[in-house]
């Protein structure tokens, strides 16, 4: 509760400047990288003793990136599942691999080649297998969708946004830097850009 009345003020101003679901998109997926780091300290990401007193009696489960992030994907589903009431959703939005278009491929090649990597994450990009993995837990896919989103990068600070929002864990950050004076440099050049930021979007009831 604190952490979503604490970033209202934040999206309110986002979306006067057009852009607020996808940076808040950005926001979460920085917030979920900072809180999986914090649980490597503090125990198991899946099983938390607080989430074991709870059974069958929530309405919903939501969740921003995570399924990418938190591994195995199974067991992250059968915690869902099992938390949720008869008739509970699951809805969840992560990284995917399309929609792209030509001149997204192009601009996110040039990323890509400054920092010499890909962005990854703990697990698959695509959530592979999670429609069987999902009904072997009780639950009932009855929506996959993909979207692509766009962030209009204007400014050194906001190559630095999308930048810092990308899980690098491994990548040094003079290739980051790197990466954002790429950007930084195509304003200059050309003018206002977008990089396209493809999601996809499951629902799944129990």
């Amino acid at each position: 509760m604190n952490t979503t009345q604490s970033l209202r003020p934040k999206l309110k101003r986002l979306q006067k400047r057009g852009q607020g679901l996808v940076e808040y998109a950005l926001i979460l997926a920085m917030i979920v990288i900072v809180v999986i780091i914090m649980l490597k300290f503090l125990g198991d990401v899946v099983f938390v003793n607080y989430y074991s007193k709870i059974g069958s009696s929530m309405d919903a489960v939501t969740s921003s990136i995570g399924l990418a992030v938190l591994t195995p994907l199974s067991d992250v589903v059968a915690e869902c599942a099992r938390v949720l009431r008869p008739g509970g959703v699951l809805a969840a939005i992560a990284p995917a691999m399309r929609p792209l278009g030509p001149q997204d491929l192009r601009v996110l090649t040039r990323i890509n080649t400054r920092l010499r990597t890909k962005p990854q994450f703990p697990g698959p990009l695509e959530l592979v297998g999670f429609t069987k993995i999902a009904e072997g837990h009780g639950l009932r896919r009855v929506e996959d969708g993909r979207e692509r989103y766009r962030f209009t990068v204007r400014s050194r600070a906001d190559a630095e946004l999308v930048m810092r929002a990308l899980y690098l864990p491994s990548t040094r950050w003079s290739r980051v830097e790197s990466a954002i004076e790429l950007l930084e440099d195509r304003v200059s050049r050309r003018g206002p850009f977008e990089v396209a930021i493809p999601m996809r979007r499951v629902v799944a009831i129990k």
